[in-house]
């Protein structure tokens, strides 16, 4: 939740070759289920290290307009590398960075 005029700053692992996000899962609201689409995935939970975080979706740059059409009235992308400071990243030299205002 943000106040009017606060600032969301956030990473995530973003398909940057994409202009549409990658769904992995859904809910399916008439079974309660999970429909998974492609083999599961998992990410670092720090609360459950050993179980990880299951991937629903990995966004891509049409998630800038989903965050206009939710009310912000900018949303950027940034590029951060920094060998000095060791932001490096793995498939992409740096870190991509969302930006957006309320």
């Amino acid at each position: 939740m943000l106040r009017p005029g606060g600032r969301l700053v956030a990473t995530c692992p973003l398909a940057f070759g994409q202009t549409e996000a990658i769904v992995k899962v859904r809910h399916n609201q008439s079974t309660g289920e999970l429909d998974h689409l492609t083999e599961q995935e998992f990410h670092g939970d720090p609360v459950r290290p050993q179980a990880g975080s299951l991937v629903y979706r990995i966004p891509a740059w049409d998630v800038l307009g989903q965050l206009q059409a939710a009310g912000f009235s900018e949303a950027r992308m940034h590029h951060i590398a920094s060998w000095k400071h060791g932001v490096l990243g793995s498939d992409l030299p740096g870190v991509l960075v969302i930006e957006a205002e309320r």
